[in-house]
């Protein structure tokens, strides 16, 4: 339902991102979100850290305690995006699959860096 998106689709993603933190606050009556998580990985990681900097500012300010990614199944980006993140993923949130080996690779580099890592299964059928 477009009408109920916590954000204006002709914004930049920059600013529909800030739009979702402010409207997330107002309907949780919350003075700051715990750990927003990054639905997935944008096309590039250019564009990729260019919304991770919204959440650092979000960080910065006291809204966020914390931030995570999920549906990141590559481990190159996942590196990429901690070594160029200046507030590092806590939470990698991935389903769990055994065509990605059970994010065998993941879960170590997580567990390496102090990232949570948390997996849902699929559901069968």
């Amino acid at each position: 339902d477009l009408k109920r998106l916590p954000y204006d689709l002709n914004a930049s993603l920059a600013k529909q991102v800030e739009q979702s933190i402010q409207k997330s606050l107002q309907n949780l009556g919350a003075r700051y979100i715990d750990s927003p998580v990054l639905q997935s990985p944008l096309p590039t990681l250019e564009e990729t850290l260019d919304v991770w900097a919204v959440f650092e500012r979000a960080v910065d300010s006291g809204i966020v305690r914390q931030l995570g990614i999920s549906n990141c199944y590559i481990l190159d980006f996942l590196r990429a995006l901690h070594r160029h993140a200046r507030r590092k993923p806590r939470v990698l949130h991935n389903r769990f699959y055994s065509e990605t080996n059970f994010d065998a690779d993941l879960r170590r580099f997580c567990l390496d860096q102090c990232i949570t890592w948390r997996g849902g299964q699929r559901r069968p059928g």
